[in-house]
């Protein structure tokens, strides 16, 4: 198997971890969304409102400042003429009706926003949607539809069950390509001494044969098998990108809320 084809690809979007995440955010995050946005034009309305409120009492605000600034001033006079037999006035610390007046009027309400953990998973709920595509589209069906061992039982037993010539023809030929392998040359051994042989049959050799030819059809199935995984190697490594991107914004998000609970819990 090379370093990356669709075998490898195939694994990752069978993972149930992704298909889990794509279904749940592609529904919820839509719905939570859906939910803020009249909220959103509530706050944004009651905000313009406390505007219009902040900019018609500033008049009355400013008279209020003036006169905490003259209550000021007679303090500080008051303070310096008292002297300690007569007591001293303490500041209580408490806040003034200026200060009251200017804060009630500057109050606001927060903007609800989509928390960054369902943005960022409805994030990779659509790359992983964008992955699937590619995936359905440009793989080819035998990787999409069966496993290389599964694709290799389905040939041999097909074979098994109904032997045909053409099919071990086509076994032959993609198998003779392989010059590492013998199966070829044994199968032709075994063939002659069949031939060869003054018995009407010879059950060993003819058990044999079927075995050798069926190591064939393997061997060539697995060839065949890889040849398709190994095909449109754009499309492969784009796909795996697109999977390996989804990934890692799911790390990421599973990182923050890790820490989010270290954090809460003290630890």
């Amino acid at each position: 198997m090379q370093f990356l084809d669709w075998q490898a690809v195939r694994h990752i979007s069978r993972l149930s971890i992704l298909n889990r995440i794509t279904f749940t955010m592609l529904f919820l995050v839509p719905l939570l969304a859906g939910f803020l946005r009249p909220v959103r034009v509530s706050v944004d309305k009651a905000n313009a409102a406390m505007n219009r409120v902040e900019s018609s009492t500033e008049p009355v605000r400013d008279v209020a400042r003036g006169a905490e600034a003259l209550t000021d001033l007679g303090a500080r006079l008051r303070d310096q003429l008292l002297t300690p037999a007569t007591g001293d006035v303490a500041a209580d610390g408490s806040v003034s009706a200026a200060e009251r007046m200017d804060q009630a009027a500057t109050w606001r309400i927060g903007t609800p926003i989509l928390p960054r953990p369902w943005a960022m998973a409805f994030t990779a709920a659509l790359l992983i949607l964008l992955g699937d595509t590619v995936f359905q589209i440009w793989c080819p069906t035998p990787v999409k539809q069966n496993s290389l061992d599964e694709y290799i039982d389905e040939r041999c037993q097909q074979f098994a069950t109904h032997p045909s010539r053409t099919t071990l023809d086509s076994a032959r030929h993609d198998v003779a390509q392989d010059p590492a392998s013998s199966l070829i040359e044994w199968e032709t051994s075994l063939t002659e001494q069949l031939k060869s042989q003054t018995e009407p049959s010879n059950d060993f050799l003819h058990s044999e044969l079927q075995q050798v030819r069926t190591s064939i059809v393997e061997k060539a199935s697995r060839m065949s098998y890889l040849r398709y995984a190994g095909q449109y190697r754009l499309a492969t490594w784009s796909c795996f990108a697109i999977y390996t991107l989804a990934t890692c914004i799911v790390l990421k998000i599973l990182q923050e809320q890790t820490l989010n609970v270290i954090r809460s819990a003290g630890w």
